[in-house]
C-alpha cells in the first residue's frame, strides 16, 4: 500500500499486474509502478474492482478541480482481497484513505498423534 504518485490510467488487457478498471490518463510513474508489480509478481489491487469515477479518486489539487487515482494497494496474494474502498473521510488532507477488504481464513492446528510429536 502506498502513496506512488503514479497514475495507472486506463489498462491493458496485456498487462499482468493490472485488471480491468483504470482511472484517467498514465503517466511515466503509472508506467513505472506497472513494471515494478510485473516484475515483481503484485498485482495492482485498486484496478481489478469495478468503481464509478467518484469512488476512484485519492487525490485532488487545493481548488478541488482535479482528481486522480495516485494511491495504490499492491499484493502477491490477490485471491484474499474481495475489494478496495477509497474512504470518504473528513480530516485535512488532499488524499483519501484506501482500504482494502480481506478475506482471512484461520489456520487450523492439527493435532499429533501419541508418540508422533516432535519437541523442541
Amino acid at each position: 500500500m502506498g502513496d506512488f504518485n503514479a497514475k495507472i490510467g486506463q489498462t491493458n488487457p496485456n498487462e499482468p499486474a493490472t485488471g480491468r478498471h483504470g482511472y484517467g490518463d498514465r503517466n511515466c510513474r503509472g508506467k513505472r509502478l506497472i513494471d515494478f508489480a510485473h516484475e515483481n509478481n503484485f498485482a495492482i489491487m485498486n484496478t481489478f474492482f469495478k468503481k464509478n469515477n467518484k469512488q476512484r479518486w485519492t487525490w485532488r489539487s487545493s481548488n478541488g478541480k482535479i482528481k486522480n487515482e495516485i494511491d495504490y494497494i499492491l499484493t502477491n496474494s490477490h485471491r484474499n482481497i474481495y475489494d478496495i474502498q477509497v474512504l470518504n473521510v473528513t480530516y485535512p488532507s488532499d488524499h483519501r484513505a484506501v482500504r482494502a477488504a480481506l478475506n482471512i481464513l484461520p489456520r487450523t492446528k492439527s493435532r499429533c498423534k501419541i508418540g508422533q510429536c516432535h519437541r523442541s
